[in-house]
């Protein structure tokens, strides 16, 4: 049988990212919002892609005390055999602002946790609400833990028809599309909800790869829902993908994350 591996990398990080809720639709004055984040620097990512995150972080804190922010997270745990376990928090949600510029942007790296570099990013962002369909969302259902090897599945369940994506994301900061594939090309779901896979022709499988010691890593998931069926490839730099999404109309998309550990055998 054949599979499709979701390639799970170890990072360390010790951070909490924000996620927003909509407020209604409504049109406001583009507001400058202070923002600030954070990224470490490790064997899988060098300093100038963790401060590309860092920066993309800032955006993000921007963006919540914009529009009203809310913390709906699970907690997951990041172990090596010798040392002791950080907690990585983080949150799955959708943006209801877009960013039209930045000043004031400081970029600063320094010593972290256990020897470890981090970059530090504190900005203005230039944020405008946009429109959107409160009516229009979706919940997801799969398992928070994993083993090497394990199959993996996840349930959707929209509000109305939908077209759907699924990114998985990668230490280097690209997107892989693994949803629809090429066993599985019809990504159209009722409002009577789907399994993913839902055919017996192949399997997703979460794998364990680390150049490190952590007993457990975590990934996450993009599943982004469409209202018309958008044509995607098969992988995206992390800003290409979002400049995608901002070709689509604000009231037609909905773009949930979420995610889950995968233990070492």
């Amino acid at each position: 049988m054949d599979a499709i591996t979701l390639t799970l990398n170890a990072f360390k990080i010790l951070s909490f990212v924000v996620g927003l809720v909509p407020e209604g639709s409504k049109e406001t004055e583009p507001l400058w919002i202070e923002g600030m984040g954070k990224y470490y620097v490790h064997q899988d990512i060098s300093k100038t892609s963790a401060c590309v995150k860092a920066e993309d972080r800032a955006k993000r804190d921007a963006l919540a005390k914009y529009a009203g922010e809310y913390i709906s997270s699970q907690t997951f745990m990041q172990c090596s055999d010798t040392d002791d376990c950080p907690t990585e928090t983080t949150t799955y949600s959708a943006v209801s602002g877009t960013i039209a510029g930045v000043r004031n942007k400081i970029v600063k790296v320094s010593d972290g946790l256990n020897g470890d570099k981090v970059c530090r990013v504190s900005l203005e962002a230039l944020i405008k609400r946009i429109e959107s369909d409160p009516s229009f969302d979706l919940s997801v259902k799969m398992p928070d833990t994993l083993r090497d090897g394990e199959k993996v599945s996840l349930t959707i369940n929209p509000t109305e028809p939908m077209f759907v994506n699924i990114f998985s994301s990668r230490a280097d900061g690209k997107f892989d599309l693994i949803y629809p594939n090429i066993y599985e090309v019809d990504n159209h779901i009722s409002p009577a909800g789907k399994k993913i896979p839902s055919n017996s022709s192949y399997v997703m499988k979460a794998k364990y790869v680390s150049r490190g010691t952590p007993i457990a890593i975590h990934k996450t998931l993009h599943i982004i829902a469409t209202k018309r069926n958008v044509k995607f490839l098969d992988s995206y730099e992390g800003y290409k993908l979002q400049k995608r999404l901002l070709e689509i109309p604000s009231k037609e998309i909905r773009y949930v994350k979420t995610g889950y550990r995968v233990i070492r055998k």
